[in-house]
């Protein structure tokens, strides 16, 4: 006999959009302020699985002008291209009895807060791998890894002349690099790498502001499996590549780009009384200077490929920032 249901909704809307909407709010705000800027997350609703932007290219049309000569002068044009981004698809399909609210002793309101607050923080984390696997595709797309990543490999970790050579790949405009990211093992190389170096003294935090010394720029720390890439070998870990990530204001964005549905119910003709709660959101992905060539909806690993990716912006230093590659 087919599967019966009932629309008793067993989640209070209003505790669980609560806790959703506390979590992601207080995660919003970590990101766009404590990051400077440079992962932002932010609502765009827009059709179609992807958000198509055009712009006015850079172009040389100052020319020296010879105040005596009236003779003819070539006009230069203005050029147009375009950035493309891929909206993902993302949803959520939860099963409980009713039976473990009651033995749990809890009120249904309040496991209704709970849950959105931990589904909150599953879509936050979600967010934030998109951005990360979206960055290393970003950065392994030929004509950025040629220009915007630096090669430590020969070292057996991160340095602070590492960070530093990682920021002459921007020249003079380095200081655009607002922010690092990195896995919490390459940060405790760079610790424990200043102390070998005594640059975690009084006189190197005047200079550097922090400990350990990043050229005052915040830290983001997180073990993302975006930040590393394996190795060749298969039974060792010792040539597996970290990635530190140095970012720009606007480098990866996450736009909220649909209204998320959620539906909450009750389901009988089961050995016991089910609750189900599932949910569809989407987000948009943009990357600040590329552009996405593949199929709509992309898995992680697709946004993570460099081919899939093309530069548009012609200067480097107006893109998304710089890739170290260290062990």
């Amino acid at each position: 006999m087919a599967t019966s249901t009932k629309s008793q909704f067993v989640i209070y809307d209003e505790q669980f959009y609560a806790g959703r909407v506390e979590r992601l709010e207080q995660n919003i705000r970590a990101f766009n302020e404590n990051s400077r800027g440079c992962i932002e997350l932010r609502s765009n609703f827009h059709e179609g699985d992807f958000s198509q932007e055009s712009f006015f290219q850079k172009g040389n049309h100052v020319y020296d002008r010879d105040p005596t000569s009236i003779s003819a002068q070539t006009a230069t044009g203005l050029a147009m291209d375009e950035v493309k981004s891929p909206k993902v698809n993302k949803g959520y399909l939860i099963e409980s009895t009713l039976d473990s609210f009651k033995k749990l002793g809890r009120d249904d309101r309040e496991m209704s807060y709970v849950l959105g607050q931990q589904l909150g923080d599953e879509i936050m984390q979600k967010y934030l791998n998109t951005a990360m696997y979206t960055l290393l595709g970003g950065f392994s797309a030929s004509a950025v890894a040629s220009q915007l990543v630096y090669t430590g490999l020969s070292a057996s970790s991160i340095t602070s002349i590492g960070l530093n050579n990682g920021l002459r790949l921007f020249g003079d405009a380095a200081e655009r690099i607002q922010m690092w990211v990195m896995h919490s093992k390459v940060y405790r190389d760079l610790v424990e790498n200043q102390i070998t170096e005594k640059l975690l003294e009084v006189t190197a935090g005047v200079l550097y502001g922090g400990n350990p010394a990043t050229y005052n720029r915040p830290v983001l720390v997180m073990d993302n499996p975006a930040l590393i890439s394996a190795g060749s070998s298969t039974a060792s870990s010792a040539d597996d590549v970290y990635h530190t990530f140095g970012l720009t204001r606007s480098a990866v964005t996450i736009e909220e780009s649909e209204e998320s549905s959620v539906l909450a119910e009750t389901v009988g003709g089961k050995h016991n009384i089910i609750a189900r709660l599932q949910g569809e959101f989407a987000y948009t992905v943009k990357m600040k200077g590329m552009s996405f060539s593949a199929a709509a909806n992309p898995s992680d690993g697709t946004l993570a490929t460099g081919t899939n990716w093309s530069k548009k912006f012609a200067d480097k230093k107006s893109l998304m920032g710089i890739d170290i590659q260290t062990r």
